[in-house]
């Protein structure tokens, strides 16, 4: 029973030191020196959320994508768990879409989903799925609209 016991202890121990990392260097040689502004809204807020519960959205969407294509609601916030495994030599995607029933309005809420979301997706640490999702909104604002980038 002690040999059983310590086999699956070593290996959890082991699958620890092979789980998910970002390599912190190469999001910022991606990014380089680029400095983006994002806009926030700044009027009368007639919901105001705690951190906690923004992170929440991203966390049930992270549980309910789960064996999914799609997980939350049009209306409010969506991801499109966009996966072929027909498709070789490309790259999969999730995507977040913001509805006009969304309350988050600032990037740092916008972020807090995604770490959120990637942590309970994914099983990224906070501190990866945070600069993940900086780097995601980031590469978002500098490439979007650039429709060659999808079909090259």
């Amino acid at each position: 029973m002690k040999k059983a016991v310590a086999c699956l202890v070593s290996f959890f121990a082991v699958a620890l030191l092979f789980s998910l990392e970002v390599d912190r260097k190469e999001l910022q040689d991606e990014t380089g020196e680029a400095v983006i502004e994002f806009v926030n809204y700044v009027g009368p807020h007639t919901i105001v959320n705690t951190a906690e519960e923004i992170r929440g959205i991203g966390t049930q969407l992270g549980r309910d994508i789960q064996g999914a294509e799609t997980a939350g609601s049009a209306d409010r916030y969506q991801i499109i768990h966009a996966v072929d495994p027909a498709v070789t030599g490309k790259f999969d995607a999730d995507i977040l879409i913001i509805g006009s029933g969304a309350t988050v309005d600032h990037i740092d809420n916008i972020r807090r989903v995604l770490a959120a979301y990637l942590s309970s997706a994914y099983g990224y640490s906070e501190r990866d799925a945070t600069t993940l999702a900086f780097f995601v909104t980031v590469y978002n604002a500098v490439y979007r609209g650039n429709m060659d980038m999808f079909t090259t």
